[in-house]
């Protein structure tokens, strides 16, 4: 079955738009797979600097990689707006990402699934440095590494993993940790 847009294995480097930098998909399929990199890309003054999913179905999976993009608002790696269906699986990384809100990843209104993967060195200025759930998001992050994601807001600077609503990891809490995935310090 043809699904656009494709990335498998591919290369989307180095681009400036408004809303996703390096991938835009709007009620569509994304799928990122295969080893595959969106890599330095940046949405200048919106959203999604490496990815921007609307209302769309969005997978990232076989050590695909996100990283160094940045975003002027909200997902400087990855943005999943208005009702998507995201999953970042597969040993796939999503690092080294800037934005406002949602460094590495940022869901709105949307349902994410981030299982056995990586969310790492990303920042936000705001909040969510690795990953931001917002509005009616449902998200589960499941054996999943979050690990030195920092929020730089100068009021309330520090590490910042997993911030927003809504979002579960397995069946239980602890310090240092959230379910089975692993939280590591900055």
């Amino acid at each position: 079955q043809p699904c656009l847009p494709c990335y498998h294995p591919s290369n989307v480097i180095s681009t400036t738009v408004q809303n996703g930098g390096g991938v835009d998909g709007i009620i569509s399929t994304i799928t990122i797979s295969d080893n595959s990199k969106v890599t330095d890309n940046e949405a200048g003054i919106g959203s999604g600097g490496g990815v921007y999913a609307y209302e769309a179905t969005l997978t990232i999976s076989d050590h695909s990689e996100v990283t160094g993009n940045s975003a002027y608002h909200e997902g400087g790696g990855v943005c999943a707006d208005d009702a998507t269906l995201m999953t970042i699986s597969g040993h796939s990384k999503v690092t080294g990402n800037q934005a406002d809100e949602g460094g590495g990843v940022f869901l709105e209104d949307s349902t994410g699934t981030i299982e056995d993967s990586w969310v790492a060195d990303n920042t936000a200025d705001a909040g969510g440095g690795g990953v931001m759930p917002a509005g009616t998001t449902q998200l589960a992050v499941l054996g999943t590494t979050l690990k030195n994601n920092i929020r730089t807001d100068p009021d309330n600077p520090g590490p910042d993993d997993l911030g927003g609503t809504n979002p579960t990891c397995g069946s239980t809490c602890g310090a240092g940790s959230f379910g089975n995935c692993t939280f590591e310090a900055a």
